[in-house]
């Protein structure tokens, strides 16, 4: 799951969003709905309380910006780079933790050994 992002559950209530292809891009789509405006907006549409759900009115009054098409597309695509660029990151950023963890004891054994 993505950080910040809310568990889902798949139930026998399912629904198809179909949003007309000349005017609006699904990645553009997906971005909001994962930024902070679009989480607001399905957190405070859910509703029930073992397995909060949304229907389709609260879907429906979901409301996000649409800029021209090919802005959307432009702006889903720089997201998505950003995206990519914040994995690698938090791969190196692992990385570089592992091989930290793995110095530790080294070091440790050394400064009591008076070898540093």
């Amino acid at each position: 799951m993505a950080p910040g992002l809310e568990p889902g559950l798949v139930s026998q209530h399912v629904a198809i969003c179909r949003l007309p292809p000349s005017e609006v891009d699904p990645e553009f789509v997906l971005w909001g709905l994962r930024g902070v405006d679009g989480q607001a907006q399905l957190l405070g549409q859910r509703y029930g309380q073992g397995k909060p759900g949304l229907n389709l009115t609260n879907v429906r009054s979901l409301a996000l910006p649409f800029p021209r098409l090919d802005e959307q597309k432009r702006i889903a695509e720089e997201l998505s780079l950003l995206q990519a660029q914040a994995n690698r990151l938090g791969q190196w950023q692992e990385t570089s933790r592992r091989e930290l963890n793995g110095l530790m004891p080294a070091i440790l054994n050394q400064a009591f050994k008076g070898e540093l």
